[in-house]
Order: structure tokens, then sequence, then C-alpha cells
């Protein structure tokens, strides 16, 4: 009987655990709903960026025409470079197992101001093909890529937009706003 009552007091306890236990996935799973409901509205993100600066995902080509042909960008590792005037630092992430400068995510983002030994670009603003930059506002941004996105965070301030395709491979893209202007962005794939 002692063991019965104890086994219904800790099935009890782990009961009501679970309201304070945190979920592991719950920010993913949440955001999954958000972007099963939008496409249940029929909203597709069909247009997505794809080149930033001359570079284009998963084109070594592109970034070797762009960085040089001494450039060596290898894979499970993200490369970091200052624009020309050193306000903004891009973020070239290539994936273990890609191939030499074969690019798979972009991140852009302002300089900190901690003066790193990173090489710097040409160019003064990193732009993708749709003139998306730094410093935009939430309705210019909407107006390239459209309303197909979700509000990943938000506070009276700042605002995350996130767009998603799933299809062989997961594109996304994630911009921060702080102000209404664009303050960082990351495009690109999702590690397979």
């Amino acid at each position: 009987m002692k063991h019965l009552l104890l086994i219904l007091l800790t099935a009890s306890f782990v009961a009501s655990c679970s309201d304070w236990v945190p979920e592991p996935d719950k920010e993913m799973r949440e955001e999954a709903e958000k972007m099963k409901a939008l496409r249940k509205t029929g909203c597709v993100f069909s247009s997505p960026d794809h080149t930033l600066s001359g570079i284009e995902l998963r084109n070594a080509a592109s970034t070797e025409q762009v960085l040089g042909k001494d450039a060596k960008l290898t894979g499970d590792s993200t490369h970091l470079f200052y624009s020309g005037n050193r306000k903004q630092v891009l973020a070239l992430t290539v994936f273990a197992g890609d191939y030499l400068n074969q690019v798979s995510v972009f991140q852009v983002y302002y300089a900190p101001n901690d003066n790193q030994p990173y090489p710097k670009m040409k160019t003064s603003d990193f732009v993708t093909e749709k003139g998306i930059r730094l410093g935009i506002s939430r309705k210019e941004l909407t107006g390239k890529l459209g309303s197909c996105y979700i509000v990943k965070d938000s506070t009276i301030n700042t605002v995350m937009l996130k767009y998603l395709i799933v299809q062989d491979l997961v594109y996304f893209a994630t911009y921060q706003f702080r102000n209404d202007q664009l303050e960082a962005m990351a495009f690109g794939y999702e590690y397979p």
C-alpha cells in the first residue's frame, strides 16, 4: 500500500511540475505554428534575396569574384569583413561539407566600436539584389519582400521579422528593426 501511495504522489508531483519545467523546443514549435497559420491564409514568401554585394548564396565563383582569387573561406566557420567605411560588418558562413568559398548564410549588422582586425571590402554598404540595406524602414522592406512573414521578437522599440521557404533546403531571412530602422539582417540556408 505504501508503494502505491508513493507512486501516486510521485506521479502527481511530476504532473504538477510540467507547468514550471521549460519546454526545450517551445520557441521553435511556436514559430512553426505561426508559419503554418500564415500558409493557411494563402500567404507564401516566394521571392527571396540570394545575392549580397555581388556574392551569391552557394556560388563559390561569385565569392572569389568579389573577394579575389586568394579568398579561402573554409567550411564550418564564419568569416567577418568590414565595409569600406568600417561602419558595417558582413559575416559569411560556410557550412561543414561545403566547397571552399561556398557561402550559405549572410549576416549584416552595424559594427561595434571595438576595432577588430577584419579585412575591409570596397563597398560602404552591404546591399542585396532587391536593394535591402541597413537603415531602411520596415515599410520599405515589406514593399520589397511582401507581407508573408511572422513577427519573431517584438518590444516597444524593436521588432524582428522572419521570412521562410521550406523546400529541399530551408531558406530563412530575418530582419531586426530598432525605431523602424533596419539594424541587422541575416538570410540564407539552414544547415541541412
